[in-house]
């Protein structure tokens, strides 16, 4: 009888446990892309290296969360574009993601959460 009354409750907290520390990790992954994206559209241009454009940072988010393994994410860029930004401009990269499409198990969470970060750093 106390197993009746109890195992509900404790499968309940077991998944609830696994599906919190499935947004931590997908809100880190998603963070070390933007961390990642940003770097590159702030990074200074030199001889060897030519300054990221856009499409060239969303493409290479995109194949970093890929290889991260979260699914429907979107990337923002602000600003929009990149070419000839003045020194000292911010940058921001948000991405965001269906936890639906990113869960363990879709029975605990919602439908409409979604996990996301930003990463902004200064054009030098």
């Amino acid at each position: 009888m106390e197993l009746a009354i109890c195992l509900p409750i404790l499968v309940a907290v077991g998944f609830g446990m696994i599906e919190t520390c499935n947004v931590v990790f997908v809100k880190a992954r998603l963070q070390s892309a933007a961390f990642e994206s940003v770097r590159l559209a702030t990074r200074p241009t030199t001889a060897t290296n030519l300054a990221a454009t856009a499409p060239q940072v969303q493409a290479s988010c995109n194949t970093l969360l890929t290889q991260l393994g979260v699914q429907g994410a979107t990337v923002v860029i602000s600003p929009s574009s990149l070419a000839n930004l003045a020194p000292q401009t911010l940058v921001t990269v948000t991405i965001s993601a269906p936890f639906s499409q990113n869960s363990v198990t879709s029975m605990v969470v919602s439908k409409s959460l979604a996990v996301s970060a930003s990463a902004t750093m200064i054009i030098e």
